[in-house]
């Protein structure tokens, strides 16, 4: 007789027995003799009862997806529902629980389910994403509350003071701001996102339309923050109040990443605001608005050799002017004083219907220039979406 068979006729014949026995305390026995058996019986069935937890907790955290949701036919909650030792398992691995996206079907229904699940992850660090549909009663909502955005932001940021990294996507509630609000310094912050800023450069999803407002977040909050540990910045466009968020805070910041929602930085407040971030190593630009940025800032590079020592990627997506010879050459001499610092530069463009590509294209002189800085070790991209002007030049 196998393992199997014989543990499954020894359960068998104890459910018999507790069937048959009215006396308590040896039906006590019985349960737990077949409880047991039972155990044993799951084991030689289930390879993952024979592992340590530690291997098992790994298997079932490497089946998590990249956004884990409540639901109950979802991982991590569809393990609680195989059996008893799969229950144990996944409620012994608080790495199953340290994220959650959370879709609200109304915007009040995710306390008591966000509650349970992180009460889960013990003392890990945790990601949450909570998203609602815009639908009549939340739109109606978001208009009431219009006036106390930065409120609600700040409120929110208040509650979570070990909070490490956080990202406004989708929380646009322009309106008339109070006028005097409490700073709010949070001391472990360091990655803060406002807007939506995709992997891809070139769908950065950061629309100057006025169909595509909503997918910006207003990043109005930044002028009651301080936050001295931060290292990563995204902000959909240069706002005027950047350069005294960055005295106040002096983070060590390493990413900056600019949009162009609407222009309300001159360019040269943009250089005095990366004077206070010494210590940046990426510099992205999204949509420039003219040619006078991009001049002003190449030649800083090239003037001021103590403004951003650490830089070493400058990136400039969709940018829709034409460079004329002077600035093709300030950038030359820009790149060429930074050749030994600067190991990436990107300057794309997006022209509209109807555009030549050949618009962006570097005069023969000025590219062979820059050929010569990919020859010494330089990563440089100049083109298009679709054409790197630099191939033409190796």
């Amino acid at each position: 007789m196998s393992v199997i068979a014989e543990l499954e006729a020894l359960i068998e014949m104890h459910s018999a027995d507790m069937a048959q026995q009215e006396d308590s305390e040896i039906l006590k026995t019985l349960k737990k003799t077949r409880s047991a058996l039972q155990r044993q019986l799951n084991a030689v069935c289930d390879p993952m009862e024979r592992l340590p937890l530690e291997i098992s907790s790994e298997i079932f955290t490497q089946c998590l997806p990249s956004h884990p949701t409540p639901g109950a036919d979802s991982i991590p909650m569809r393990f609680l529902n195989i059996c008893s030792a799969w229950t144990h398992i996944a409620l012994s691995t608080p790495a199953l629980w340290a994220a959650i996206d959370i879709v609200c079907p109304s915007i009040t229904d995710s306390g008591q389910a966000l509650g349970t699940w992180l009460n889960r992850a013990r003392d890990l660090p945790l990601s949450v994403s909570l998203r609602t549909s815009f639908e009549e009663g939340v739109a109606t909502i978001a208009i009431s509350v219009r006036p106390l955005s930065p409120t609600l932001k700040l409120d929110f940021l208040r509650c979570a003071p070990n909070l490490v990294e956080c990202t406004f996507d989708n929380f646009l509630l322009r309106g008339h701001k109070p006028e005097e609000l409490p700073e709010l310094v949070l001391r472990n912050l360091r990655h803060l996102r406002f807007g939506k800023f995709s992997d891809d450069p070139f769908n950065p999803a950061l629309h100057d339309s006025n169909n595509d407002r909503h997918l910006v977040s207003d990043p109005q909050t930044l002028k009651y923050l301080t936050l001295p540990a931060l290292e990563t910045l995204y902000l959909p466009d240069t706002p005027p109040y950047l350069l005294s968020f960055l005295d106040r805070s002096s983070p060590p910041l390493r990413t900056l990443a600019l949009g162009r929602k609407h222009t309300s930085i001159q360019p040269p407040d943009l250089i005095k605001c990366l004077r206070f971030v010494p210590t940046l190593t990426h510099l992205d630009l999204y949509r420039p608005v003219n040619r006078y940025v991009l001049d002003t800032l190449f030649a800083a590079l090239t003037d001021l050799p103590l403004l951003l020592p650490n830089l070493h990627t400058l990136r400039i997506y969709h940018f829709h002017s034409r460079l004329f010879r002077d600035s093709l050459e300030t950038l030359l001499r820009a790149l060429t004083a930074r050749r030994t610092q600067i190991v990436c530069f990107e300057l794309v463009w997006s022209w509209g219907e109807g555009a030549t590509a050949d618009a962006s294209c570097p005069p023969a002189d000025i590219g062979a220039a820059l050929g010569e800085l990919v020859a010494d070790g330089m990563s440089i991209r100049f083109g298009t979406e679709d054409s790197n002007f630099m191939d033409s030049f190796k």
